[in-house]
């Protein structure tokens, strides 16, 4: 399990994604390196955008999470992540044997969503609770 949390400047570009299991917690960022790398060794530094996407999708195959959890993490974090990897001109290859997500958009709310992740179950804390 995995949860997923990202952060993004006011029109929508991304700058960083949290992500926390058992297995690794980091938070993969946009930048330079600070001055004492040691105090954070969780921070992965990569320079651009499309970077930090393809961090993201390493990270997904690698780890392999079951599940993922977050606070609005479906219509914010899941659709903004898919729009940027668009915008990249990357398919984000996030699900088991590194397959896409599926986006389906709500028919009856404009403002919702659906997510559909090969070999992954995605529980969102707005809807769960």
């Amino acid at each position: 399990m995995v949860s997923l949390d990202i952060e993004c400047s006011e029109k929508g570009v991304l700058y960083s994604v949290g992500l926390h299991s058992e297995q690794d917690s980091r938070v993969i960022m946009i930048g330079a390196p600070v001055e004492d790398e040691a105090e954070n060794s969780w921070v992965q530094w990569v320079d651009s955008e499309k970077d930090l996407l393809l961090a993201l999708e390493s990270w997904f195959i690698q780890f392999d999470p079951d599940i993922v959890i977050g606070w609005n993490v479906i219509d914010f974090d899941f659709r903004l992540l898919l729009k940027r990897a668009e915008w990249n001109k990357l398919t984000l290859r996030i699900g088991r044997g590194k397959q896409p997500p599926h986006w389906r958009q709500s028919n009856q709310n404009p403002n919702q969503g659906f997510i559909t992740i090969p070999g992954r179950v995605v529980l969102d804390g707005i809807d769960t609770l």
